[in-house]
């Protein structure tokens, strides 16, 4: 009686009774989940983010899921959603496919917006993550997320889709026509051998102020071998050998403005861009030598 348990990724679980039935199932009776924090910096205690009460939870590890009966989805401590049935993956699960930890959001230009990612592992290497987000003043946008590992490197695609009007800078107005709004921000990176990498970056918009207006994170990050500045996407391809001599690169790239005095016709596409860097060994006359070399061409 009175059980509460603190498990890994800071998730936490309290109960009125728990029942050990087996290794593999323990019961929970009159139970609460959270992966939030229930104490403020001072000490004090504080409602979690987000929670779920239940009257009866199973964890079975053999199937790895959490299984809930009468269970109530709580934001700030207010009832939201209720499932008779209900479950997600154990926290203790290696990768299983379910519900993760929701985002709840407050904007005047979209009202209160709840976002729910749900995670589809496709096999050992790939994995899938839609997260739909619902608006009180707007229409839904759905996020989504594919990630893929390959013997010889790795790829990351995320994307987000909306048909609807443009939201306009007054709250919870919208202007012009219903369309399709839209964004995709994708990488690859592959190793040909010891030497040789090849990768590629492609990052586009339809709407400069998409990002801004539906709350989307980590837009302006590395991603490939060359970086755009803050507000600015960059679709490039790219290949690199190096060793311990020498360095060699050649890429090609475009690139799309955000910012508001932005005008894309002005931006060049670079194709091809060469850079090289050269180090004989050994020592030539006592001395040591360095070779370097770019070049570009530019198109508008």
């Amino acid at each position: 009686t009175g059980f509460s348990s603190r498990l890994p990724q800071n998730i936490k679980m309290a109960a009125a009774s728990a029942i050990h039935r087996n290794d593999r199932v323990n019961e929970l009776n009159r139970a609460i989940y959270t992966p939030c924090d229930i104490c403020a910096p001072d000490g004090a205690p504080k409602a979690p983010t987000w929670s779920i009460k239940a009257d009866h939870v199973v964890q079975d590890r053999d199937r790895q899921l959490v299984y809930y009966r009468n269970a109530v989805i709580q934001i700030m401590g207010v009832p939201l959603i209720y499932l008779p049935v209900f479950w997600h993956p154990d926290p203790q699960a290696e990768r299983k496919s379910g519900l993760l930890p929701p985002e709840v959001s407050v904007s005047e230009r979209r009202g209160l917006s709840y976002e729910q990612p749900y995670l589809f592992v496709l096999s050992p290497s790939s994995d899938l993550t839609l997260s739909p987000q619902v608006n009180t003043k707007v229409a839904p946008f759905l996020n989504g997320e594919f990630r893929k590992r390959f013997y010889s490197g790795a790829l990351n695609a995320r994307f987000g889709y909306t048909y609807d009007k443009d939201i306009a800078a007054a709250a919870g107005q919208t202007v012009n026509d219903r369309t399709s709004r839209s964004y995709i921000l994708s990488a690859g990176a592959f190793a040909l051998n010891e030497d040789w990498l090849w990768g590629f970056t492609a990052e586009r918009t339809s709407d400069d102020l998409l990002f801004d207006k539906y709350d989307i994170g980590g837009v302006y990050e590395n991603r490939g071998l060359y970086v755009a500045d803050d507000r600015r996407l960059i679709s490039q391809l790219y290949a690199v050998r190096q060793n311990q001599t020498s360095y060699l690169s050649i890429a090609a790239f475009t690139i799309q403005g955000l910012r508001p005095e932005d005008n894309d016709r002005t931006f060049p596409i670079a194709a091809p861009l060469i850079e090289s860097r050269f180090e004989a060994t050994p020592q030539i006359a006592g001395g040591r030598l360095r070779m370097r070399a770019s070049a570009v061409a530019l198109t508008r």
